[in-house]
């Protein structure tokens, strides 16, 4: 199959993007950037664009069909996630996550519905990463202070497809945050395990690491190879520039096991990372991961691959097969 044409242009640089379907199981993309602070005329929004599937009997281009524009203002949009739960959509800018509802009935409204600081570093403060577990009640944040932070969601009910009230934002609640600590750099990837008990977690100190919750405790469960010491790295060592950091990091839905040879075990996960150096190669890996009752983990390195003289920023998994 070919594909010709450009399916959509976006007017402003990309720094963050998400995929959902809606309540009328109806895909679309959360598209989020902009221009930044600086008065350039280029807007910080998000765009929320519909996927209409492609017909397979037709030789046209897929489409992305934009149908509501989320304006930030002066605040830059530097990562998007989209919620299963209320029609919610977090937004990471500067320090904090802002909290949208978006409705889309005839006419699609985003309204806000709450921010708050997520991240504390002390000097250049930065919200990096967010992420809603996969019942939508709880979002993973990670910026530059290094710490993984848990925030459970209080979401009123709501039967109509309008406007958020005062009446709704009064009702929702953001709970303290459970504080996992560990990286010693800014958090660039976060992972929800699909039973929403599990996190993975990757930053700019070399490390990627598992977490898990036993009973109602968060803790580490493992962490994966330090950044720049596989064996796959060696032959490029002449040519690889810097220090090694992941970019990024992903379950494996364990529906479509890409280790075939391997065991199917619920409780055996598969995560998929990416490293790189500062310049040179990007490595793509694939472990396994096995965490017991007590929460301790075990972590194999299954396979790596380089993907030669590139730069890989980031990576995700496609739901429905073994896509990467």
């Amino acid at each position: 199959m070919q594909v010709q044409g450009k399916i959509h242009s976006i007017k402003y640089p990309i720094f963050g993007i998400d995929w959902k379907r809606d309540a009328q199981g109806k895909p679309f993309v959360a598209i989020a950037g902009g221009g930044g602070a600086v008065k350039s005329g280029i807007k910080n929004c998000v765009t929320l664009a519909r996927v209409p599937p492609p017909k397979l009997t037709s030789r046209a281009p897929p489409s992305l069909a934009p149908y509501l524009i989320i304006d930030t203002v002066d605040d830059l949009v530097s990562g998007v996630a989209i919620g299963s739960k209320g029609g919610l959509i977090a937004l990471t800018m500067g320090s904090k996550t802002a909290i949208y509802r978006v409705t889309s009935g005839a006419t699609p409204t985003a309204s806000f519905v709450v921010a708050f600081q997520t991240d504390f570093a002390a000097t250049d403060s930065y919200q990096n990463a967010v992420k809603f577990s996969p019942d939508g009640g709880t979002i993973a944040t990670g910026g530059e202070d290094g710490v993984v932070r848990l925030w459970t969601l209080t979401i009123p009910p709501s039967k109509s497809e309008v406007d958020v009230d005062n009446k709704y934002r009064k009702s929702f609640k953001v709970s303290a945050p459970v504080l996992l600590n560990g990286h010693n750099g800014c958090i660039n990837g976060l992972s929800w395990h699909a039973s929403g008990t599990k996190v993975v977690s990757c930053a700019k100190d070399g490390q990627c690491i598992v977490w898990t919750r036993v009973e109602s405790t968060w803790k580490k469960a493992a962490t994966l190879g330090l950044a720049g010491e596989l064996d796959v790295q060696k032959p490029d060592k002449p040519t690889n520039k810097g220090n090694f950091i992941y970019r990024g990091c992903a379950f494996v839905p364990r529906r479509f096991p890409l280790h075939a040879s391997k065991k199917d075990d619920d409780d055996d996960d598969e995560i998929v990372t990416v490293q790189t150096p500062a310049r040179g190669s990007s490595y793509l890996t694939k472990w396994s991961c096995v965490v017991d009752d007590q929460g301790k983990g075990t972590i194999e390195e299954l396979t790596s691959i380089a993907v030669k003289d590139t730069i890989v920023c980031s990576l995700a998994v496609r739901l429905v097969d073994s896509s990467l």
